[in-house]
């Protein structure tokens, strides 16, 4: 037998679910709602404000990365400075310091330009050294305010040289290289052997590098003698002038 009762109760349960159901949907969506804009405004960032982030931790970067290295500028100029406060008390000659201008921008001439102080007294042939010592070139030009040096390695140098107790002619070549002429084949003397510049003038050497390699050629009296300097060919910011 069918009871009305049964069936209102049924349909009023129904009833009250979906109302129940509408009611939390319309609660829920509001919560989810409110936490997605929450959760999206705090912790997930819009693209365009990443870039801005990105592009900010690379400027913070590069400034961090130029400090550094500005501090190690500063480090090397302290050990050069030591090095030649050093390389003055050593050699007890007049030595004057020259910070260097310019470089000629040649393959083939090889100068570097330096200021000179109002009082000096600089001269054509005065060796120029670089911070240990090595010979690097000698003056070529004396101006009112700056002088021209020529290098070692320039095809227009030469100086007379001493390897062990031979003397030859070392001259720059015109790839840059560093040849010494005029020792007479059969000679002794090695791969690795040091080479002087004789300063007849100034009653000094200046050490310039070592033999790298040697060739004796038949056809020639002499051997064919390339020279590795200890010097860097172009110098660094301050160069000495020997008077």
């Amino acid at each position: 037998m069918y009871l009305p009762s049964k069936f209102i109760k049924s349909k009023f349960g129904a009833s009250l679910l979906v109302i129940l159901t509408i009611v939390v949907y319309l609660l829920l969506k509001g919560f989810v709602k409110d936490t997605f804009l929450y959760f999206y405004s705090n912790f997930l960032v819009p693209q365009s404000k990443l870039k801005n982030m990105i592009a900010t931790l690379k400027a913070e970067n590069l400034r961090l990365s130029l400090e550094r290295k500005a501090c190690k500028d500063i480090k090397k100029e302290n050990e050069r400075l030591r090095s030649l406060l050093k390389f003055k008390e050593t050699h007890k000659l007049n030595i004057v310091p020259l910070r260097v201008i310019s470089i000629m921008p040649s393959r083939f001439k090889r100068t570097i330009f330096a200021k000179t102080p109002s009082n000096s007294n600089f001269k054509e042939g005065f060796p120029v050294l670089d911070e240990k010592g090595f010979l690097i070139g000698r003056v070529s030009k004396v101006y009112s305010n700056f002088l021209e040096a020529t290098l070692i390695n320039d095809p227009d140098f030469f100086v007379t040289v001493r390897i062990r107790n031979n003397l030859g002619l070392l001259r720059g070549t015109l790839y840059g290289g560093l040849k010494v002429y005029f020792i007479d084949n059969g000679t002794e003397i090695k791969k690795g052997d040091k080479v002087f510049a004789v300063s007849y003038s100034l009653d000094r050497e200046f050490l310039i590098g070592e033999i790298m390699k040697i060739t004796q050629s038949p056809n020639s009296f002499f051997m064919d003698i390339t020279v590795k300097p200890y010097s860097k060919f172009y110098p660094s910011r301050i160069v000495f002038v020997v008077q």
